[in-house]
């Protein structure tokens, strides 16, 4: 009962939203970690349709093991509605630099960028360019920094985040850097 309660509501309130002109999306983060029943539930709901378009976007992020999840043959109907995958792999080092620009800039920080060239060197090696490691190293040693009253982040702030952070010596792990692709699936619907 609370599940049929629970779809007629969202419908209501995805027709309402969509006759305001807004799009509704649904976002699950770490899906890899869903079961295959939920993934199918998830699949659901993207069958809210008005006569010309969906009425919700699904958008799906997690690590890996949602490819290795989406290929078994019981997630096959979802698998073939996807209709765009991207995935991001790790950055280069050169890359690393870029990329702290950008989330600097964005986040409204202004040049120059607070990381010294050997403070940039250090994240980039013990994120391994994983960008979500790359994230909590800089909040991080920018926290540190701010704690000893610096706007400047040094190769010691890094240290001690990485520190902090539990993450193991650079030179312990083996480093292998794909480079980013898109590759995207169109299907029909």
């Amino acid at each position: 009962f609370r599940r049929v309660l629970f779809r007629s509501l969202l419908q209501e309130f995805l027709i309402r939203s969509d006759q305001e002109g807004k799009v509704s999306a649904l976002i699950v983060d770490e899906a890899h970690k869903l079961s295959p029943a939920l993934l199918e539930e998830i699949r659901l709901l993207g069958n809210f349709e008005a006569s010309d378009h969906k009425l919700l976007q699904i958008v799906l992020v997690g690590q890996d093991e949602l490819d290795d999840r989406l290929n078994r043959p019981e997630l096959w109907q979802l698998k073939q509605r996807m209709v765009v995958r991207m995935s991001l792999h790790r950055l280069e080092p050169g890359a690393v630099e870029r990329y702290l620009r950008f989330r600097w800039n964005k986040a409204g920080g202004s040049n120059p960028l607070p990381f010294t060239s050997a403070a940039i060197a250090a994240i980039a090696n013990w994120s391994l360019g994983i960008p979500r490691l790359i994230n909590a190293i800089c909040d991080n040693a920018l926290l540190l920094a701010f704690s000893q009253t610096t706007s400047t982040v040094d190769l010691e702030h890094v240290k001690g985040a990485c520190t902090e952070l539990r993450l193991s010596m650079p030179n312990a792990r083996p480093r292998q850097t794909p480079t980013a692709n898109r590759s995207e699936e169109h299907t029909s619907e």
